[in-house]
């Protein structure tokens, strides 16, 4: 685990904000990425016949990004997958971080 700290540092980094974003720009961000995110629910990589199955209600679907198929199911499922693994690996002691500590939770999170 420690070979992958020390790789964290050479990746950038955003610095903390001098001062506190307002509202409307706050909002403005948030529906921009919104609407890319609706954008890429929606958008298919690769065509996919009725012959799969059926899939879950159209809501439902854009929520979870589990449209078959989709630009954000790519792009979403390999971190959730990762993040599922990672926490059982170490709730199984397999591997040894601890998460109360600043520095177990940083290489956690790397």
């Amino acid at each position: 685990m420690v070979p992958f700290a020390k790789i964290g540092h050479f990746f950038p980094s955003a610095p903390r904000p001098t001062r506190r974003p307002d509202l409307k720009s706050r909002a403005l961000f948030t529906l921009l990425a919104l609407v890319i995110y609706l954008l890429m629910a929606t958008t298919l990589v690769y065509p996919l016949t009725q012959a799969v199955g059926p899939g879950l209600p159209p809501l439902i679907a854009v929520v979870f990004a589990s449209a078959r198929g989709t630009l954000a199911q790519l792009g979403i499922g390999p971190i959730v997958t990762a993040g599922l693994i990672m926490q059982i690996l170490v709730g199984a002691k397999l591997l040894n971080i601890d998460l109360s500590d600043p520095e177990g939770r940083r290489k956690f999170t790397t």
